[in-house]
């Protein structure tokens, strides 16, 4: 699930130095620059700005013009040319049953479920599902939403935040996820409003989308979030179930002292958050039935907690970039190497058989064939129950639940579930 913020920005932002991948190149075909995981498929760029999806497509969320699962990629079609392929994308992210796309030059494109208007064509429905990309048009369903600079997509809400640092949502809002004042579902995008409700979000670099909850990074190094804050997922001291926010707020420092600051990198999972501050410490909030906070418990934080290093020994430090799926969490380092807690039912974790249903503090991922550790990573992203790499080299490496074909290894069932990266198969 594209539960944290775009690929294509935390790219930017974090180059991470350095080593070489362990691993041999998986074939002389594509290369990558981008990738997203939604709840059961992925979705990739490949370096010539063609977006290729596998796994789960009930909804139309491949995006190949076809409701059949794919165990192996496919490229993404355009809607009303079956012919034409998507092209020129920089950024992708894949929501629970869609897909958001940014193109070099700053229009959105949606695929897949557009039950509550998350596609932002103005239409929404079952029946308004789309297995090929439309554009998103722009406030009120005139022209098109264009100077877009990095996109998020969460359970059936997607955000987009412009060159200006302006906000806009569309889709579902009935937890206020949109951040327009109102609880009213979207089917083209707004306008993100300030904390009091007059006038609007600005000077915003980064976003992420949740389950039902929304966060954003402003210059400043301030976290802002909105919509549902049931397990304390906004990070401002409550929660409950009738707890929500249809404005943005102030993430709090730990302890509810103060405010969060100093952050660099935002990320969002299911109903919880991450935060990246500039010393490289990570910071966890919400819900943590799974362990997905690595604070060494399952008790939910309603404010920003530190993640305890490996074992539960001090705390996670010198962290380059974060991640995180609907029930586990993400890190790399450095030197490129991958962290992750939380749930492993299905070996989201890549830590190959820990004999655990989840774990409450950070293991290593490891490598293919359980050869020592991945590295080489450049970016990650979890979906529900699976995660996927790219590592400096332009490959795709995916580990966890194939119960659709979302590893794209081309085997596909509950049998064929992978607990340590395996390469997806490139066409």
């Amino acid at each position: 699930m594209r539960v944290a913020g775009s690929c294509f920005l935390l790219l930017a932002i974090v180059l991470l130095a350095g080593c070489p991948s362990i691993f041999d190149k998986p074939s002389d075909g594509l290369t990558f620059v981008s990738i997203s995981a939604g709840s059961d498929h992925t979705v990739a760029v490949d370096s010539n700005g063609y977006v290729w999806s596998w796994g789960r497509n009930y909804y139309g969320q491949l995006g190949d013009g076809t409701n059949i699962n794919r165990k192996e990629p496919v490229r993404v079609r355009v809607d009303g040319d079956e012919e034409e392929f998507l092209s020129e994308i920089i950024d992708v992210a894949a929501g629970y049953n869609h897909i958001i796309a940014l193109d070099e030059n700053g229009h959105v494109w949606a695929w897949g479920s557009n039950e509550r208007g998350q596609l932002g064509n103005g239409n929404s429905g079952f029946e308004a599902n789309k297995s090929m990309a439309v554009k998103v048009k722009g406030p009120g369903g005139l022209e098109l939403l264009a100077g877009i600079e990095a996109i998020a997509a969460g359970f059936e809400h997607s955000i987009a935040l412009d060159a200006n640092g302006n906000v806009y949502a569309w889709g579902s809002n009935s937890y206020g996820q949109l951040g327009d004042n109102t609880t009213e579902n979207r089917s083209t995008p707004v306008r993100v409003v300030c904390s009091d409700g007059k006038g609007t979000l600005s000077g915003i670099i980064a976003i992420a989308a949740g389950f039902v909850h929304t966060i954003a990074l402003d210059v400043g190094g301030n976290v802002w979030a909105w919509g549902s804050n049931f397990y304390g997922q906004l990070g401002i001291g409550t929660f409950g179930p009738d707890d929500l926010e249809s404005t943005p707020v102030q993430v709090k420092g730990p302890g509810s002292e103060g405010y969060l600051s100093n952050i660099i990198i935002i990320a969002t999972g299911g109903s919880h958050s991450l935060a990246l501050d500039e010393s490289g410490s990570v910071y966890a909030w919400g819900d943590n039935y799974y362990g997905q906070l690595g604070i060494g418990s399952d008790f939910n934080l309603r404010t920003p907690h530190r993640v305890k290093g490996l074992e539960g020994e001090g705390f996670l430090t010198e962290m380059e970039t974060i991640a995180a799926g609907g029930s586990h969490s993400l890190a790399a380092n450095e030197n490129e190497n991958v962290w992750a807690w939380g749930k492993c039912d299905n070996g989201q974790l890549g830590a190959g058989n820990l004999g655990l249903f989840w774990k409450t503090t950070p293991v290593r991922t490891k490598g293919h064939e359980e050869q020592g550790y991945l590295t080489g990573i450049l970016a990650i992203d979890g979906g529900s129950f699976h995660t996927v790499a790219l590592d400096d080299s332009g490959n795709v490496w995916t580990w966890g639940s194939n119960s659709h074909g979302q590893l794209g290894d081309g085997t596909s069932g509950s049998g064929t579930h992978k607990l340590t990266p395996v390469p997806i198969k490139t066409p």
